[in-house]
């Protein structure tokens, strides 16, 4: 299993990146809905793009911290995503870190980190 990491830079305040992240409205404004679900409390539900990807939260630190255990529609394995935010000149450096991926899938969770959860995020939150 891989571990992939990745770094993104969103020109807006931690708390405006935080809402976007767990606020089941905006969640659907960027593209994850519909019906997204994060409870934000240890052992939260989790789910994003209609039931693709289900899961429970495992530890939140408000605007700042949040791992969930990502269940992934036609894949067996869980995996632990550790989303973590910091405070910039810029904005928010948003650092992604994803554990217990398949070797083989590297390339295919790479890009989809770009394509369907932080690019999304960084137009919403960058335009609104």
């Amino acid at each position: 299993m891989a571990t992939i990491t990745k770094e993104y830079l969103i020109a807006v305040p931690p708390r405006i990146l935080w809402d976007a992240l767990t606020d089941p409205q905006q969640i659907d404004g960027w593209g994850a809905g519909p019906n997204p679900v994060v409870d934000l409390v240890e052992g939260g539900a989790f789910s994003l793009w209609d039931g693709e990807v289900t899961g429970k939260v495992l530890d939140v630190e408000e605007e700042s911290r949040l791992v969930c255990e990502w269940h992934m529609s036609g894949h067996e394995t869980p995996t632990e995503v550790t989303i973590t935010l910091e405070p910039d000149e810029e904005g928010t450096k948003m650092t992604v870190m994803q554990t217990g991926v398949p070797e083989e899938e590297v390339e295919e969770f790479d890009r989809g980190w770009d394509e369907f959860y932080a690019g999304p995020i960084k137009e919403f939150c960058e335009q609104s």
